[in-house]
């Protein structure tokens, strides 16, 4: 049985999320764009909402898509966390 690998990339201008299998090859990809608020003069800033929202809209994509509606038929699907070393930039 092949595994899947879930990629999200929360950027500054757009949220991008991929399914790839354990060869690296993409499977399954969506982008969402952010909203960036210029309303006060010299400011720049986003809203957490608005990433949760892009996140769990371009999930909802690819669960929706035709390729993985069919992994999902033909396979059963394990989640692997993976560990994350935080440090400075």
């Amino acid at each position: 049985m092949r595994s899947l690998m879930l990629g999200i990339d929360l950027g500054t201008t757009s949220v991008k999320a991929g399914l790839f299998d354990e060869d690296g090859i993409r499977v399954a990809a969506c982008k969402r764009t952010l909203a960036i608020d210029r309303s006060i003069a010299g400011r720049c800033e986003q809203h957490a909402g608005d990433w949760i929202d892009a996140i769990t809209d371009a999930l909802s994509s690819l669960v929706a898509s035709r390729i993985f509606r069919t992994l999902l038929m033909r396979r059963r699907l394990r989640f692997r966390p993976l560990r994350l070393s935080v440090g400075p930039c």
